[in-house]
C-alpha cells in the first residue's frame, strides 16, 4: 500500500518510532475500506498508541487533515498525517480528457508539538467552500444497480469533471483566497519562499502566480512527473522538496 510505504517513510525522517504516534489522520476520497483506512495503517506500521480518524475532502483532503491535527496538538503531541488517492480505480481511460490528468499515489508528514507554545502554532489558515458547484467534479454511487436482492452489485460510476469551469473557478478564487490568509498572516505575499499549490493543473498553477505576481521559482511543482494525485499532491510535492524549503 502507498500509505503503508509514505506512512513509514514519514516516520523514518521524523526519527519516531510507531509507538510515539498519538493520532493517525488519514485523508483520502479512495479509501481501499468504505470505512477508512487508517485504522490499518496504524496497525500496519505498529502504532500501538494512537488514537485513528479518517476524513474525506478529495483533492483538499490533506489540508483539512493538517488543520485538524493542528487543532487536536494540546493533547496529541506526534499526529502522522496521511494524505492518498488512488484515482486509477474511478477515471473512464476512455475519457482522454480526464483519464490522464490523474496518478496515484500517498504522502505523509508528521506533526509535533513542542515544548515551547509560540512555536505550536502556524501562521494562518483559511478555509472555504463552495457547494453550489458541487456537481462539477464528481464520483458519485451507481443509483442505477442498486439492488436489495444483489447488493454486491453496488459500486461507484466513473470520475467526471467539467474541466472547464473547474479551470475558471479556481483562477478566480485561489488569489482571493491566498491573499485573504496572507494579510490574516500579518505577512507580505513578498515574505514567503515558497509556495506549494495543489497539483491540478500547471495551467491553473502557472496563471495564479502570475495574477499574484509570485515568480515561478517560487513554486514547487511536481505534477508533471506525477499529475493530480489528489490528495497526495501537496505533502508529495512537499517531501520532495523538503531540503530545499529547510
Amino acid at each position: 500500500m502507498l500509505q503503508i510505504d509514505s506512512a513509514t517513510q514519514a516516520l523514518e525522517t521524523s526519527c519516531l518510532k510507531p509507538s510515539d504516534i498519538d493520532m493517525v489522520i488519514n485523508a483520502s476520497s479512495t479509501p481501499q475500506n468504505l470505512f477508512g483506512d487508517a485504522n490499518n495503517i496504524s496497525n500496519k506500521i505498529g502504532c500501538k498508541n494512537s488514537v485513528n480518524m479518517d476524513l474525506t475532502a478529495a483533492c483538499t483532503g490533506f489540508i483539512f487533515a493538517f488543520v485538524t491535527a493542528y487543532n487536536f496538538l494540546n493533547r496529541y503531541k506526534n499526529i502522522l498525517i496521511v494524505g492518498s488517492d488512488a484515482l486509477s480505480n474511478f477515471v473512464d481511460w476512455r475519457d482522454r480528457n480526464t483519464c490522464v490528468l490523474f496518478g496515484d499515489a500517498a504522502g505523509a508528514v508528521v506533526l509535533q508539538r513542542t515544548e515551547e507554545k509560540e512555536e505550536n502554532k502556524i501562521f494562518n489558515y483559511y478555509l472555504g467552500s463552495d457547494s453550489e458547484l458541487n456537481d462539477l467534479l464528481t464520483i458519485n454511487f451507481d443509483h442505477d444497480k442498486y439492488n436489495l436482492d444483489k447488493p454486491n452489485v453496488n459500486k461507484y460510476g466513473k470520475l467526471y469533471m467539467n474541466g472547464k469551469e473547474v479551470f475558471k473557478y479556481t483562477i478566480s478564487n485561489i488569489p482571493k483566497i491566498l491573499k485573504k490568509a496572507i494579510q490574516h498572516s500579518n505577512i507580505n505575499i513578498e515574505d514567503i519562499n515558497y509556495f506549494i499549490f495543489h497539483q491540478a493543473n500547471i495551467r491553473i498553477i502557472e496563471t495564479v502566480a502570475k495574477n499574484l505576481n509570485i515568480p515561478m521559482s517560487k513554486v514547487l511543482v511536481n505534477l508533471d512527473e506525477y499529475a493530480n494525485t489528489s490528495a497526495a499532491s501537496i505533502p508529495l510535492c512537499f517531501s520532495e522538496n523538503v531540503q530545499k524549503i529547510k
